[in-house]
């Protein structure tokens, strides 16, 4: 990625590039101590060097734990830290470890991650131990708000499909265009605002309505509004035949017409079979 970088241990001869990149964060993957001259340049150019002790690798043993692992993506995906070098003795080992976990956390087929860590380490094969722990690697990550671009899309995504993360602050669902389905919502949109009979709230009179055809319309509202998934058949129902005039015959009286009012909507042909859709 355009803000991380990865490579060698950096010796005095390696600074002024360092400088150009305009760094935030060094990350140093090594087994011993740092040279005082890192440290020194680090500290000159206010750079956040963190070193972790990490040897190198055995036929059986990447010597790196999952827990640190997960420290590292943690600073690595946050924007806040970026641009960031990290580094181990070659570049390679250690190095190139963190960085498959980070394509695993990109959301990376594990194909194309061992492929891209073979074609930059110039190998035929993984070994078995990189192998096994990219594959199994599952630590929780932490993951904040300041995410970079290149990462879901600089947004927070609610759930990985490998790994657990860690949200900080925490995700809070967005409610906002979320509302509950009960009989006041289902008068407030469906019903005519402009008939001042069916507002709600109002004590509804089948003989105050404004045209004896509303009933008429009820198909073309209905069919109108059958994609919305919040709707329940149920509360439409009631919505339109609730009226204290409606007897249990069925039959309303509106200006000296007697109109039949289905008791249910299944004369809508909605083809459902349940309540709600």
């Amino acid at each position: 990625e355009d803000d991380i970088m990865r490579g060698a241990y950096p010796t005095l001869r390696n600074f002024r590039q360092l400088r150009r990149l305009q760094l935030r964060t060094l990350i140093s993957l090594t087994p011993k101590d740092l040279t005082a001259d890192l440290c020194d340049w680090c500290a000159h150019e206010n750079i956040n060097l963190m070193h972790h002790k990490v040897d190198r690798f055995s036929p059986d043993n990447t010597n790196v734990s999952p827990q640190l692992m997960a420290s590292l993506l943690g600073v690595m995906i946050n924007q806040a830290n970026l641009p960031l070098y990290i580094h181990c003795l070659d570049g390679i080992q250690a190095t190139g470890l963190v960085v498959m976990c980070l394509r695993k956390v990109q959301n990376w087929a594990l194909p194309a991650i061992h492929s891209e860590f073979l074609r930059f380490a110039e190998a035929d094969t993984l070994m078995p131990c990189v192998e096994r722990f990219v594959d199994t690697f599952s630590e929780e990550i932490l993951v904040t708000e300041n995410l970079p671009p290149w990462l879901w899309g600089g947004a927070r995504i609610p759930v990985h499909p490998v790994l657990k993360l860690k949200f900080d602050p925490p995700l809070v669902k967005d409610t906002a265009r979320c509302r509950p389905t009960n009989k006041q919502n289902v008068e407030e949109e469906w019903i005519d605002h402009n008939d001042q009979h069916f507002k709600p709230g109002h004590q509804h009179s089948a003989g105050g309505m404004s045209s004896p055809d509303m009933f008429d319309d009820l198909p073309v509202i209905f069919e109108s509004k059958k994609r919305d998934k919040q709707t329940n058949m149920r509360d439409v129902e009631v919505a339109f035949t609730r009226d204290h005039e409606v007897v249990a015959s069925n039959h309303v009286n509106i200006s000296g017409r007697s109109i039949v009012v289905p008791q249910t909507l299944q004369w809508l042909d909605l083809s459902v079979k349940n309540d709600s859709f």
